[in-house]
């Protein structure tokens, strides 16, 4: 559509040579456009630095700093994983079109901001990061900064888009070029391509002030051939024909790609599921400058699409051009991102304790998710003095307990194995009579039961059997007898069979290796709770019950008692 005003030539000279004299390249640097392909450098300077720290359920910067050369800022852009939501009380002047769960979110800084590198820095000490599940707060923040106004926008493939307006007054073709020669964060510019009402809408609300022209375009080459993504195109009508009705994309990853097909809206026609936004009565196709064949939207504050011949330079439609940068395959290369102006620090992982049999690797008990409230990585941790703890039935074997946090979540392990009580047994025959045979053996039995005292036991788990010698003295020549704890188990009985012809006298115990004297023996059997000490020796005492000559048992020779390996 061509807008009517009188002396309408006359106003086409008059921006043509606006153009000319105000548009050179020049000024687009000196508005901090993104950087040329010509002149990217060889080195990304860092523009900003942070680290990640964790407090409670939340995420915040610390160590912020931007470099203060980097002057005004225009835009910024916060990425993030997914499950995380940003929160953030917007300084004045700051405005974002993406929800504050997206996992990009941009931010364009107007002018009446406060947008030095400290006044930002200043800012971004307010936003927190949050997941309402744990398990997504993993991976890393990024944040970028840039003097232009570029806004952000993440597709259904989780492909990140940016969009830039140009304010230079051009011809379509000449547009396409400057496009072409701009680059974003290692990314090639081109004249945005609006594939989807979810798209066309965002750009709209964040950047569309002022009408400009998109990729979308019917022009072919004079043998028919489309025009794709090319670096760059001659910038004179002559080489190009307007003679077919297919509009398409000319540029970025949907190069080709027919988005309507017809000169005017009343013979056009749409392919099936494929996006575009008209404005109405349009394309017309307007017949006095013979034929519109190029893609603008945007005028008058309206969202939608109008089309317009190559070389309308009137500030009513064409106010400058739209630039979108992505990463994609195209016949010209791959277009991949980099991190220009940008930092990434990753979220610290939390250390959690686990309580593990070493027979088995099952737990004992119940895991501790985490350790610690605040950190950040390369902070030190030691779980000693809170989460080491002792297990009934189970000793612990000795662990790395300390560490840093990092970008990983670790694992602090608690080894344990089943108690060993040992008992080191004699038997020591006293007052001995030659007339009596002296056992050579002794024979002792360790019950498992369930109470200290004897009258208060109502469970027997179970008896082990014991082979140890029999002496005429303490000669600490001991049978060692070694038994792996099982829960419930607690309590051990240890008792003697007493051969034939002996009585029993009682016993002496105790926890270290020393002497044992029948002076000091003790009547009945010992009972030991195994959640004291794990070892003990225990010395039995016996003496003949008479004088007169008798045979050894035939009794302890038949006796079927098995031994402990």
């Amino acid at each position: 559509m061509r807008y009517k005003t009188k002396n309408k030539g006359y106003i086409a000279i008059f921006f043509l040579l606006f153009f000319l004299v105000f548009t050179h390249r020049s000024e687009a640097a000196e508005r901090d456009l993104p950087t040329a392909q010509n002149e990217v450098k060889a080195e990304l300077k860092k523009v900003i630095e942070f680290t990640v720290k964790r407090e409670g359920q939340r995420f915040v910067l610390e160590n912020l700093l931007i470099d203060e050369s980097f002057e005004a800022i225009g835009s910024i852009s916060i990425v993030v994983p997914d499950g995380a939501q940003i929160n953030m009380d917007l300084p004045l002047g700051w405005k974002t079109d993406n929800t504050s769960t997206a996992s990009v979110i941009g931010y364009i800084l107007d002018e009446t901001s406060k947008n030095t590198p400290a006044d930002v820095c200043e800012a971004l000490k307010g936003l927190t990061i949050t997941f309402k599940d744990e398990k997504q707060a993993k991976g890393e923040i990024k944040i970028s900064v840039n003097k232009a106004t570029i806004s952000t926008w993440v597709d259904d493939k989780n492909v990140t888009h940016y969009y830039q307006f140009v304010p230079e007054i051009d011809t379509w073709l000449n547009a396409y070029n400057k496009a072409k020669s701009m680059t974003y964060k290692g990314l090639t510019g081109y004249l945005a391509t609006v594939t989807s009402k979810a798209e066309h809408e965002y750009i709209f609300n964040s950047i569309a002030k002022l009408p400009g022209w998109l990729g979308g375009t019917r022009m072919v080459y004079p043998n028919g051939g489309k025009l794709l993504d090319e670096p760059k195109l001659p910038n004179s009508m002559l080489g190009y024909s307007i003679a077919k009705p297919d509009w398409y994309w000319a540029d970025g990853p949907e190069a080709g790609s027919i988005f309507f097909t017809g000169f005017t809206h009343q013979n056009g026609t749409r392919p099936i599921g494929v996006y575009n936004a008209w404005n109405a009565n349009q394309p017309d196709n307007w017949q006095t400058v013979g034929g519109e064949y190029v893609l603008q939207f945007a005028e008058k504050n309206s969202p939608n699409w109008n089309d317009l011949n190559n070389d309308y330079v009137g500030s009513n439609a064409n106010r400058g051009f739209y630039v979108e940068y992505s990463a994609y395959e195209g016949p010209y290369g791959k277009q991949e991102e980099n991190d220009e102006n940008s930092h990434s620090a990753a979220i610290p992982q939390r250390v959690s304790v686990q309580y593990l049999s070493k027979d088995n690797n099952q737990p004992l008990a119940d895991e501790v998710i985490t350790i610690g409230d605040e950190f950040s990585i390369g902070d030190p941790y030691n779980t000693s003095a809170q989460f080491r703890k002792d297990i009934e039935g189970y000793e612990r074997m000795d662990s790395v307990e300390i560490g840093q946090y990092s970008d990983e979540p670790q694992v602090v392990i608690y080894y344990y194995t089943k108690q060993q009580i040992v008992f080191h047994i004699q038997q020591v025959v006293l007052n001995t009579n030659s007339n009596v045979v002296i056992p050579e053996k002794a024979y002792a039995e360790i019950d498992k039961i369930d109470a200290l005292n004897n009258v208060a036991v109502t469970k027997n788990y179970g008896t082990v059997n014991v082979l140890a010698k029999s002496l005429t003295k303490d000669a600490d020549d001991y049978m060692t007898a070694k038994l792996m704890r099982e829960l419930p188990e607690r309590y051990y009985r240890v008792g003697l069979v007493v051969p034939e012809y002996y009585q029993y006298k009682g016993y002496v115990l105790t926890n270290e290796n020393v002497a044992h004297q029948p002076s000091n023996l003790l009547v009945g059997f010992p009972t030991i709770d195994s959640n004291d000490r794990k070892e003990y020796w225990v010395t039995f005492y016996l003496q003949p019950m008479t004088t007169e000559p008798r045979s050894y048992s035939w009794g302890n020779q038949q006796m079927n008692l098995g031994t402990l390996e």
